[in-house]
């Protein structure tokens, strides 16, 4: 896995990223972090998990997860990591970081992208706002809070 931010995640978490990938897994954590989940052996489109990570990553994830004990495909439970807003804003913050260091060092608006794993239109947001010198809202949020 090359997403930076596959680092940051507990190793249960990493199982679930290596079947669905990190933005799959992040968004399957910040919803039910913390409980205990079934995992079909198959789903259809209007199933839970396909709502929430897309039908094919959905089919991935139950496909990883199931099991087949005498010929039979069945589901599983698994467990969540509690999806502390931490742990993803840190995983947020590593992405970002990486954009960052790839946009200093001359990188094009795709190596960015694919450096960092967040989308184009973010890459090329923060190139406008490197270019017109604005203060990122983040941080403008934050010197706003300590007045």
């Amino acid at each position: 896995m090359t997403d930076p931010r596959y680092e940051l995640l507990a190793p249960g978490a990493r199982e679930v990223a290596d079947a669905i990938g990190v933005d799959a897994t992040l968004s399957l954590i910040e919803a039910h972090g913390g409980a205990r989940i079934f995992i079909p052996a198959t789903c259809s489109a209007d199933h839970w998990l396909a709502t929430l990570l897309g039908h094919e990553k959905a089919l991935k994830l139950c496909g990883a997860f199931s099991v087949a004990p005498e010929g039979r495909n069945v589901g599983a439970y698994i467990v969540l990591p509690l999806g502390h807003a931490s742990a993803i804003e840190q995983a947020r913050a590593a992405s970002y970081r990486t954009m960052h260091e790839a946009l200093d060092a001359g990188a094009s608006v795709d190596e960015a992208v694919r450096r960092s794993g967040l989308s184009r239109a973010t890459v090329n947001r923060e190139k406008r706002r490197r270019r017109s010198n604005e203060t990122p809202p983040l941080l403008a949020m934050m010197v706003q809070a300590k007045r």
